[in-house]
């Protein structure tokens, strides 16, 4: 307890007063950076408390979601298409291109087209996302792509119908009653683990940034003969950048962003102001 009162007491005093660098000055170097990777953890603790507040908003949602993707699932399957798989090999017993879509749904594009006299080079003279060849799967992948899912590694002969889907649906029904442990493991991963993971990820590239930062301000110093190294300065910018740092996340958490070039201005500024208030070397 006292040392979270006491982390809030540096924090206040790294934004109001510049006396206290001076303190700073003849700590350790471990001292600042556990004060900004506590203030990273506080901060990204913060974002992970909204983001599963936001998850948590849809839990009462989820019956009526699970009882309109059963309607939907019900529906999906045509009951008039018949698939048949003869070792890899792929017929139909409808007129081909034969689309399937989402019941209900518009979309730009159908979800499932059967062609079994395409070729796999064939997917860009459909709107579909997904094209169904007599001996492969053509789906999307990144970078505007397509992945091929050859099916000769099917052996044997079996039918896809109506009749099967509906013995096959009752089955993967049974894991949406999942939905909500899984949307609570979710939250509690979150909440827990993410702030210290993503604190450690924003650290690393913070410390990094102020590298150059502290650099700027070391030259800085020898320019108007200010006696602090390199190092105390880069220890000293943990501390100055609190202010910046808590502006930049209540704007995120708030919705409005600020230039880049506004939290850097403010932190030089910070700064030059800190090492301003040191002494001279004696001659």
């Amino acid at each position: 307890m006292n040392k979270i009162k006491r982390f809030f007491q540096n924090l206040v005093s790294s934004i109001v007063d510049f006396s206290y660098y001076k303190k700073i000055v003849e700590s350790k170097f471990s001292f600042s950076l556990k004060y900004i990777f506590f203030l990273l953890v506080l901060l990204q603790l913060i974002g992970s408390i909204i983001l599963a507040i936001n998850i948590a908003s849809y839990l009462p949602k989820v019956p009526s979601f699970t009882a309109n993707l059963k309607k939907m699932a019900i529906r999906f399957y045509p009951d008039d298409l018949i698939v048949r798989f003869n070792n890899g090999r792929v017929s139909t017993n409808v007129l081909e291109p034969y689309n399937i879509d989402i019941p209900g749904q518009k979309m730009a594009k159908h979800l499932v087209t059967i062609d079994t006299k395409a070729n796999i080079e064939d997917i860009n003279k459909y709107n579909t996302f997904v094209l169904v060849t007599k001996n492969a799967v053509v789906y999307p992948d990144k970078n505007s792509s397509y992945k091929v899912q050859l099916l000769d590694q099917i052996k044997g002969n079996f039918i896809i119908n109506k009749e099967l889907y509906n013995k096959i649906l009752p089955k993967l029904f049974i894991y949406l009653k999942y939905i909500p442990l899984v949307l609570c493991s979710i939250m509690a991963i979150v909440v827990i683990f993410g702030p210290v993971f993503s604190a450690s990820f924003v650290l690393l590239g913070l410390a990094i940034y102020l590298l150059i930062g502290a650099l700027i301000i070391f030259i800085f110093a020898k320019i108007f003969s200010r006696d602090l190294g390199y190092k105390k300065i880069y220890q000293l910018s943990f501390h100055a950048i609190t202010l910046p740092l808590i502006i930049s996340y209540t704007g995120r958490y708030l919705g409005f962003f600020w230039p880049g070039s506004v939290y850097i201005l403010l932190y030089l500024a910070l700064m030059m102001i800190i090492v301003w208030q040191f002494e001279k070397p004696k001659v």
